[in-house]
């Protein structure tokens, strides 16, 4: 059981912290936001 916990948080980690900035910047963006990071997208 301590080897599924330790992977499971292995995984979920690294998926918290990629997510979590991008939920808050949709959040205080808005449609704006994400309008500006298609055009960032584009961009780059």
């Amino acid at each position: 059981m301590t080897g599924v916990i330790e992977k499971f948080q292995i995984w979920v980690l690294p998926v918290t912290l990629i997510l979590f900035p991008i939920e808050v910047f949709l959040f205080f963006m808005g449609i704006n936001g994400i309008v500006r990071f298609r055009e960032i997208i584009r961009l780059l």
